[in-house]
Parts: structure tokens; C-alpha cells; sequence
């Protein structure tokens, strides 16, 4: 994140006090005209770097806020994303459950089958085409539970990894909101300032005016 730097530029604003007698020399009055001249611009010129200043602390709260809603928005991504692993290996689970209920199912029908063969000769043919069947259901259920298994270590995975996102996401919140404090804190300072200087290059700009037709 880029941060853009500031530059504090202080000109050096001398007052004149005091008062002098028609009788002091020409001299004396311009010497007091062009000090009062100095003045005026000094003034301007810090007032236009306080002003650059506080352009540029605004730009960089504009920056953090928009970093910050990046990374509340990858957060709640994130979260939502861990609360769907949880449903998508609840809804594994049940399908676990369901299929192992056929594999029980059909080695019950195997067992069964196994029996109608010995007391069935005639129909072993038919019987072995099914055995053959119910094996093959067999092997791909439980192709299944594995394929399950495989699935739910992969959700693990990556809650987990969602986990250290959030984390990192969290931690470097903490830090950009730390930062926009130190911003907003320079922001008030230097709007102050601004309107320090912005009274003071009026006040010192209308002196020199009142006093010039001295010259």
C-alpha cells in the first residue's frame, strides 16, 4: 500500500510592533513596507503546504479505507466458504451413511444368493449372473466410500488453510487501522493549520496593502 510522503515547509513570519513620528525617515517606512511585504508571502506559502499536506493526508485515508473493505470483504468470503465445508461433509457423511447401508445390503443379497445356489442347481446360471452383479455394485460403493473419505480429508485441508487466512486477514486489519488513526490524527493537525496560516496570509496580505501607498 502505498503511502505518499509529506512535506512540511515553514516560512518564518516576523511581526513589527511599535509606531513612528511623521519625522522618521522615508527609509524607516519602506524598510517597514517591505517587511510587512515578506510577511504576506511567507504566509501565503505556508498556507499553500499546509494545504498540499492536507490533500495528501485525505488521499491516503481514502487508500485505507478502501484496503480495509478489501479485506473484511476476503474475510466474510472466507468464512463462508469454511461454514460450506462444514454442510458439504455433513452432507458426505449422510451419504456415507446411505451407501454403506447398500453394501450391507447387498452382501446380505450375496449371502443369500450363495445359498439358492447350493439348493438351486438349475438356476445357478441365473444366480452367478447375479452374484456377479451385486460383486460389481460392491466394488463401486465402495469405490464411493473411498472417494468420500478422500473428500472429507480434502475439506479438512482447507479449513485449515481458511483458518490462517482469516488470521493473516485479521491481523493486517488491526495494523491498517492503526495506520488510519496516525492519518486521521495528521489530518486534524494539519486542517488546523491550514486554517492558522489561511488567517494569517489574510491578516498579513491586508497589512501590506494598507501600508503600500507609503512606498
Amino acid at each position: 500500500m502505498l503511502r505518499k510522503v509529506l512535506i512540511v515547509g515553514f516560512l518564518v513570519v516576523v511581526f513589527l510592533a511599535g509606531t513612528w513620528s511623521e519625522a522618521d525617515e522615508n527609509t524607516k517606512v519602506n524598510e517597514a513596507l517591505e517587511q510587512l511585504r515578506l510577511n504576506a508571502e511567507n504566509s501565503q506559502a505556508n498556507l499553500e503546504q499546509y494545504e498540499k499536506n492536507l490533500s495528501l493526508v485525505k488521499n491516503n485515508l481514502v487508500e485505507l479505507d478502501g484496503a480495509l473493505t478489501n479485506l473484511r470483504s476476503m474475510r466474510k468470503q472466507v468464512l463462508e466458504n469454511t461454514e460450506k465445508a462444514d454442510q458439504n461433509k455433513m452432507a458426505l457423511d449422510q451419504q456415507k451413511v446411505v451407501v454403506e447401508k447398500h453394501i450391507e445390503k447387498e452382501n446380505q443379497f450375496v449371502s443369500e444368493e450363495q445359498k439358492n445356489i447350493d439348493l438351486l442347481k438349475k438356476k445357478l446360471a441365473e444366480l452367478e449372473a447375479n452374484q456377479k452383479k451385486r460383486q460389481d455394485n460392491i466394488a463401486l460403493y465402495q469405490k464411493r466410500v473411498r472417494e468420500i473419505d478422500q473428500e472429507k480429508t480434502e475439506w479438512d485441508e482447507q479449513r485449515k488453510h481458511s483458518e490462517a487466512i482469516v488470521k493473516e486477514i485479521d491481523h493486517k486489519e488491526q495494523l491498517a487501522m492503526d495506520e488510519k488513526k496516525q492519518w486521521e490524527a495528521k489530518e486534524r493537525t494539519y486542517a488546523s493549520e491550514v486554517k492558522k496560516w489561511s488567517d494569517q496570509a489574510s491578516f498579513a496580505t491586508s497589512n501590506y496593502k494598507k501600508y503600500e501607498k507609503f512606498k
